[in-house]
């Protein structure tokens, strides 16, 4: 992690400091929610992770709403479909997940590629399962 951590902050830029960064926790379902709490307090944490690469916390931004919800279908996460909003807007220069997984619902789905993509507009980094995308 310690690599993915020196790697990110080269990849983060004075352009994606002046913007938000964004903090997306998600659990599978209720159940997981309930019998995992390690990996939610583990998501929230990432919130340091924002701090340390150089934002300040007033400008960190947690989003949520999509605790105990599938990734299956994106159409039912308000969470998620706001944090697509936001980055589309231009305001996130940082977008912190787990892994891709808490974004797309499935493993590898890629549905982060376009938020990294053209002028590198904002940043994703992905903390968990040794991914940093």
């Amino acid at each position: 992690m310690l690599n993915a951590a020196s790697a990110a902050e080269e990849r983060v830029t004075t352009m994606h400091r002046a913007k938000l960064a964004y903090v997306y926790v998600r659990q599978s379902s209720p159940g997981q929610v309930r019998q995992h709490q390690e990996s939610t307090e583990l998501q929230y944490r990432l919130v340091e992770r924002a701090i340390l690469l150089g934002w300040p916390r007033e400008r960190v931004l947690v989003i949520d709403d999509d605790l105990g919800k599938s990734g299956a279908s994106s159409g039912e996460r308000q969470g998620f479909q706001r944090l697509i909003a936001e980055v589309g807007l231009g305001k996130a220069g940082l977008v912190i997940s787990f892994d891709a997984s808490r974004l797309a619902g499935v493993r590898g789905h890629g549905a982060h590629a376009g938020w990294v993509g053209a002028g590198k507009a904002a940043e994703f980094l992905g903390f968990g399962r040794g991914q940093r995308s």
